[in-house]
């Protein structure tokens, strides 16, 4: 790491748990809004075809959608992105991203390069294992914490992120 230039270099190589962990993780919100969708189109069936009473039909919705389905989900989920996993050998590859101030560098194994500036980003949230980079709301890159060699490596990287994000987009956890 070169402190000078403010630049960390890490090396990334996912695991099966993390592509999985990382496509729960971005579709969260929406298998969630979903979740309350189906529960309220359920409560509303329950309510007119059976004629159950308000609170019972919410209250079996909610046991049905919360409780069954939306484990369910995740579970599929889940298995999708394993599947996902073993079959695309990009994510199977190890990549070096270069953090700088101008921007950041994506290399991986085959050589090829991909760069991106500071303002191609739309948001970076931190969670307990790692940090995703957002280029939409719901497209991300996720760069675990273990892939950082050193806590300094961890406070550059986030001092890069402060400086050359709007602090609304930037999202560190306490």
């Amino acid at each position: 790491m070169n402190i000078v230039d403010k630049a960390v270099k890490v090396k990334v190589l996912l695991t099966e748990k993390e592509v999985s962990y990382s496509d729960i993780y971005l579709q969260r919100k929406s298998t969630i809004f979903k979740a309350i969708c189906i529960s309220m189109i359920l409560t509303g069936y329950l309510f007119g075809v059976y004629e159950m009473t308000w609170l019972a039909a919410i209250t079996l919705s909610i046991f049905l959608v919360f409780i069954i389905m939306l484990p369910l989900a995740l579970l599929i989920t889940s298995n999708r992105a394993k599947k996902e996993y073993k079959s695309n050998y990009t994510l199977q590859q190890e990549a070096t991203m270069i953090f700088n101030d101008s921007g950041y560098t994506v290399i991986r194994t085959d050589n090829n390069h991909n760069y991106r500036k500071w303002n191609d980003l739309h948001s970076v949230r931190e969670t307990k294992s790692g940090f995703f980079l957002y280029y939409s709301s719901q497209t991300a890159t996720y760069v675990p914490k273990r892939c950082f060699r050193s806590e300094k490596d961890l406070d550059v990287f986030k001092e890069l992120l402060s400086k050359h994000l709007k602090s609304s987009s930037v999202h560190f956890k306490n």
